[in-house]
């Protein structure tokens, strides 16, 4: 099966140095996605209000296969 890699990017640079065992690139794409939404529930809402971070998924030669950008703002309430 392949190896696929979640680097993370907040201002700090966390790079995953053990990789995922997936069956392809979909399967990468739903982990992705799965990863991230815990990172975010693990992060809580005030954590990083503004602030961008970004997940890089890459292969095991390093080949950036996609990528997911987030940002929070809030809209004003006045």
């Amino acid at each position: 099966m392949p190896l696929y890699f979640f680097h993370i990017f907040d201002g700090i640079e966390l790079r995953d140095l053990e990789g995922t065992e997936l069956t392809d690139l979909a399967a990468a794409r739903k982990q992705a996605v799965i990863t991230a939404g815990a990172i975010i529930a693990d992060l809580g809402a005030s954590s990083w209000l503004g602030d961008i971070w970004q997940m890089t998924i890459t292969d095991a030669d390093a080949i950036v296969l996609f990528e997911l950008h987030f940002l929070d703002t809030s809209a004003s309430l006045s």
